[in-house]
C-alpha cells in the first residue's frame, strides 16, 4: 500500500505503539516495518527487540500515517498524545485573544495587532514572532520582555543590527543597553560588568568555543528573557551558534523573523526545537511527514512541502508562531509598483555572452544539468556576463549598467534617493565605479561591509539631502533595515530565492510608508535574466534554490537547442 511516508511494503496485520522505559515511544512491528520506520523517523534506539522513539507528536503522526488502522496505540500513549494536542489548542486560544494588558508607556504607541502579538508572546513564553517585515516586531518583543519582568535580558542580532537595537531600546523603553563590541577583553568586560537591562551581542558570540569567537559566559548565565533577531539564522541545526543557542538559559525566548520558512518546512524545525526541545525531538520525523523527499544521486533531497499536510503543519506551528501580513493589518499602506525594464544585448557584450551561453549549452547537454555544482557555476557565469563581462575578464561593456544609470538620472528628476540591488559583490563594486565617473554621490553595502561602518552608511544615506544612491547586495541588505526615506529600488539582477528579493523590497516598504514604492527589474531578452524572471514568477510554492537554478538551466538548454 502507498503511505504518507512514500513507502510501499508488506506488513504484519498490526503494529503496536506504547509508552516504554523512560517515557519513550515503543514500536513493536515486523522487522521490515521497523527498518522502514527507522529510515523515515531517524532518531531511535533498540530496546528488547522493539524500536523506541522520543515523545514527539510528529513521530506519532508519522506512524499513524504509515500504519493506518493497523497501528494499535495503548491507553497511556493515547492519553499523552491527546493531552499534548489539547495543550496546543489551549495555547492557540489564549494567544488569539484580542488584546493584552499593556503598560501605559506602550499603550499609546502600539497598534492593535501589536498588542495581540504581545499577548501571544507573553502567553507562549517561548515563540516565533514571524510578522511581515516592517510591522514592528522589535517593539512587540521589547514590550513583552518588560511585561514578564525582564531586567536581565539578552538580545542576539546580526552584527550590523546591534546598533539598530541600541536605538530601539532608547526609543521605546526606559531601560539601558550595553553593546558588546571591540576586542575580546573589552567585550568580556562589558559582559561581566554591565549595568544595563539589555545586553546586545552578535550571533558569533553565542558559540560555545572561544577559539571560534564564542563567549561561554553567555551560555552559563540565567537570563530573564532572550530576544533573537533574524532568527531564521538558526535554521541550520548543525551551525555553531545554533548549538550554542541550545545551551542558553531563559524561561522566555522571543525569536523574530519575517521569514520563518524561507524555502521549506524543514527550516522551521530547528526553531521549534529551540522553543521546546522535549517536544520537537526528531528532525527526520518532521521532514518526512511535512516535506516531499526524493532519492537522488547525492542522497535524499527535500523538494518541497507535502500539500496534503498543510493544515496539520499550520496546527503544529500555531502555538509557537504568530504571523501577520501587511495586507491584513495595514491595508492603508501604499501598494508596490513593479515594472520590468526590457533590454537587448548588443555590441561586445552580446558576442561575449553568446559565446558563454553556447559553452554552457554543451556542458548541460553532456549531463551537467544533473550535477548541482555544474548548474550553479554555469548559471553564475552567465549572470555575471550580463552584469558586465569585465567581471569575467571580458570587455567593459554592459547594457544593464547603462540602463540602470539612465534610470537613476530619470528618477533624480523627481526624487533624490535610489537603491540599486545586485546579487554579486563584483557587480556592486564595478557599478560604484560607474557612479564615480558620473559624479553621483553613493555608498556601497555588501557582505564585506559590517558592524558600525554598515550602520553609518545607512544613516548617511537616509539623512542625505542631495541626490544619492545606495548600492546594496541583496543578501547583505535583506535583513533588519528601515529605509522608508527611499521610494525606488532598481534590481540589476535578483536572488534565486523569492523570499530574498521580497526581504530586499521591504527595506523601503515600512509601516510608516505613505508614498508609493517603485521597483524596477532589469530583464535582458533571450538571456538567463529572462529565464530566471519566468521561473521566479512560476515558483509560487516553497522552493529550493537549486531547483530554481535547474529550471532556468532547462529553459536555457531548450532555447539554445532551438537556435542551433
Amino acid at each position: 500500500m502507498s503511505t504518507g511516508l512514500n513507502m510501499e511494503v508488506k506488513r504484519m496485520p498490526e503494529a503496536r505503539l506504547s509508552m516504554g522505559v523512560g517515557n519513550r515511544l515503543r514500536l513493536e512491528c515486523s522487522a521490515e516495518d521497523r527498518r522502514k520506520a527507522v529510515g523515515c523517523l531517524g532518531v531511535n534506539s533498540v530496546k528488547g527487540g522493539a524500536f523506541t522513539y522520543p515523545m514527539d507528536e510528529i513521530v506519532v503522526l508519522a506512524l499513524m500515517s504509515y500504519f493506518g488502522d493497523d497501528l494499535k496505540i495503548d491507553d497511556r500513549c493515547k492519553a499523552w498524545f491527546n493531552q499534548s494536542q489539547e495543550r496546543s489548542k489551549h495555547l492557540i486560544e489564549l494567544a488569539n485573544l484580542d488584546d493584552a494588558e499593556i503598560p501605559l508607556s506602550y499603550a499609546g504607541i502600539m497598534k492593535p495587532y501589536q498588542r495581540v502579538g504581545v499577548r501571544f508572546a507573553t502567553t507562549a513564553k517561548r515563540c516565533i514572532i514571524g510578522d511581515d517585515r516592517g510591522l514592528g516586531k522589535s517593539l512587540e518583543a521589547l514590550a513583552s520582555a518588560d511585561i514578564v519582568g525582564g531586567r536581565n535580558n539578552l538580545i542576539i542580532a546580526p552584527g550590523y543590527l546591534k546598533y539598530n537595537w541600541e536605538r530601539e531600546i532608547k526609543k521605546w523603553t526606559q531601560y539601558k543597553s550595553a553593546l558588546a563590541e571591540g576586542a575580546r577583553a573589552t567585550r568580556t568586560n562589558i559582559i561581566r560588568n554591565r549595568k544595563a537591562e539589555y545586553l546586545i551581542v552578535n550571533y558569533e558570540m553565542i558559540r560555545e568555543s572561544p577559539q571560534v569567537g564564542g563567549y561561554p559566559e553567555l551560555l552559563k548565565e540565567k537570563w530573564d528573557c532572550i530576544i533573537a533577531d533574524e532568527a531564521h539564522r538558526f535554521k541550520s541545526k548543525d551551525s555553531k551558534w545554533t548549538m550554542g543557542a541550545k545551551k542558553l538559559q531563559s524561561p522566555y525566548l522571543f525569536m523574530l523573523t519575517g521569514n520563518p520558512i524561507a524555502n521549506r518546512p524543514d527550516e522551521v524545525w530547528q526553531l521549534l526545537n529551540l522553543i521546546d526541545p522535549k517536544k520537537f525531538t526528531s528532525y527526520w520525523a518532521f521532514v518526512n511527514y511535512y516535506c516531499n523527499v526524493v532519492d537522488t544521486f547525492f542522497g535524499k533531497e527535500i523538494v518541497g512541502v507535502n500539500k496534503d499536510r498543510l493544515a496539520q503543519l499550520q496546527f503544529t506551528l500555531q502555538p509557537y508562531l504568530i504571523r501577520r501580513m501587511k495586507a491584513d493589518v495595514a491595508p492603508w499602506l501604499p501598494k508596490k509598483i513593479k515594472k520590468n525594464i526590457e533590454l537587448k544585448l548588443e555590441g561586445p557584450q552580446k558576442t561575449f555572452y553568446t559565446t558563454a551561453e553556447k559553452k554552457m549549452r554543451l556542458e548541460l547537454e553532456n549531463g551537467g544539468i544533473e550535477i548541482i555544482d555544474t548548474v550553479v557555476t554555469l548559471n553564475t557565469r552567465l549572470q555575471q556576463a550580463l552584469m558586465n563581462p569585465c567581471i569575467l575578464g571580458g570587455p567593459d561593456d554592459s547594457v544593464v549598467e547603462r540602463a540602470t544609470l539612465e534610470l537613476i538620472k530619470d528618477i533624480f528628476e523627481g526624487d533624490k534617493k535610489v537603491i540599486v540591488g545586485t546579487w554579486f559583490v563584483a557587480a556592486a563594486e564595478h557599478f560604484s565605479e560607474v557612479l564615480d565617473k558620473a559624479k553621483i554621490r553613493h555608498w556601497v553595502i555588501t557582505g564585506k561591509v559590517t558592524g558600525k561602518r554598515r550602520d553609518d552608511i545607512v544613516q548617511a544615506f537616509k539623512n542625505c539631502e542631495e541626490p544619492c544612491v545606495l548600492v546594496g547586495g541583496i543578501s547583505a541588505m535583506g535583513e533588519g533595515l528601515d529605509i522608508d526615506e527611499c521610494d525606488h529600488i532598481i534590481y540589476m539582477d535578483r536572488s534565486w530565492v523569492p523570499k530574498d528579493n521580497e526581504q530586499f523590497e521591504d527595506r523601503i516598504h515600512r509601516m510608516t510608508s505613505t508614498r508609493p514604492k517603485n521597483y524596477y527589474y532589469m530583464i535582458v531578452q533571450d538571456t538567463i535574466a529572462q529565464d530566471k524572471a519566468e521561473v521566479l514568477q512560476e515558483k509560487t510554492e516553497m522552493i529550493e534554490e537549486v531547483l530554481s537554478m535547474r529550471a532556468v538551466a532547462e529553459k536555457l538548454l531548450k532555447r539554445t537547442q532551438s537556435r542551433a
